[in-house]
């Protein structure tokens, strides 16, 4: 008598070959429904239901094994997975048989006619059968394709004759030349090459150069916006001097003692007179060098104004440039050294 786990007994498959290992069949009295499917091939007083089958079994190979135990009548397989059936139904012819079977310690393998099939090696098959691979794929779609567009051709040529043949009673047939079918926009061929897809930020060294590279654009942008804020002080501030100098040029202007011109602040900065000395952003280097080295001796300020020579002139309110002045009254340039420090 065999031993039974949750209402199965089980069965051992003895080996043909002394091993420590065995497998093991479990079965019970198959229990008839009332609406299920195959239900009239299944006589419930002699069907056994069997699972945990050997993965290469068959409906034939099943039969033949059980029937060392007795008559056979069928065998249905069980479909739970494609190609590979766990679980069977046999119906015996008789009863006796079915107690028989169901009271069996262990049960002996049939011998194989044929070596036995490495299961491993056909579920390999079968998964490279069914993912054969890009190009073998892009070949089957260029030989369908080459095969539509010919026989596309081929209808459209077999169109022209019968538009351009004319019957023996004279009458033309009429083809319509605007035919189109919904099948040559589904199965028009790829015929751009498709770029490679790369994985983006799927390895360390990507992650690591995107993010150097984003630091690196921070800091130009960085250094951008701090160049163009001191360029908006500087201009601010110069702006604001320049307005300031330019108003207090006004009022020296207004008390006459100035001299305007080259030649005269030489003549005053020889004579002692000249107490400020102004000079414009373009002034000629050897005549701004002589300036200063008379100023010097005269022991005269200089004062170097941001603006060009028209910018000067315009400053003391005339109408041509002025690219050196001199100022010649002590109040006048204090005001206007005292507004420029």
């Amino acid at each position: 008598m065999g031993r039974k786990i949750g209402g199965y007994s089980m069965i051992a498959l003895l080996s043909n070959e002394d091993g420590a290992f065995s497998s093991y069949l479990y079965a019970t009295k198959h229990t008839a429904k009332s609406d299920g499917q195959g239900e009239s091939q299944l006589a419930s007083d002699r069907t056994a239901y069997v699972v945990n089958l050997p993965r290469s079994t068959t409906a034939e190979s099943l039969k033949e094994l059980i029937e060392q135990v007795g008559p056979v009548q069928h065998v249905i397989l069980g479909a739970e997975n494609p190609g590979v059936a766990t679980n069977a139904h046999v119906v015996f012819k008789d009863k006796s048989s079915l107690q028989k079977f169901l009271k069996l310690s262990s049960l002996p393998k049939a011998l194989d006619t044929e070596e036995p099939q490495d299961v491993l090696q056909a579920a390999l098959d079968q998964y490279k059968a069914e993912r054969p691979g890009l190009q073998v794929l892009k070949k089957q779609a260029d030989e369908f394709m080459s095969k539509f567009d010919e026989e596309e051709e081929a209808e459209h040529l077999e169109r022209e004759e019968l538009k351009n043949k004319i019957d023996d009673d004279g009458f033309q047939t009429v083809v319509s030349t605007k035919r189109r079918r919904q099948e040559i926009a589904e199965l028009q061929p790829f015929r751009k090459k498709q770029k490679s897809k790369e994985l983006q930020d799927f390895y360390r060294f990507q992650m690591r150069e995107k993010k150097r590279g984003q630091l690196k654009t921070l800091r130009e942008r960085f250094d951008e916006d701090r160049q163009m804020k001191q360029d908006m002080v500087a201009s601010k501030k110069t702006k604001k001097t320049t307005e300031n100098i330019n108003s207090r040029l006004q009022l020296v202007m207004r008390s006459g003692k100035v001299a305007l011109g080259y030649k005269e602040t030489l003549k005053n900065l020889r004579n002692g007179k000249a107490k400020l000395v102004i000079l414009s952003s373009n002034t000629p280097p050897l005549r701004k060098s002589e300036v200063e080295y008379y100023s010097m001796l005269a022991k005269t300020g200089v004062h170097h104004f941001a603006g060009n020579n028209n910018d000067l002139g315009t400053a003391c309110g005339k109408y041509f440039r002025v690219s050196c002045m001199c100022i010649l009254d002590a109040g006048d340039s204090d005001i206007l050294r005292s507004s420029t420090d």
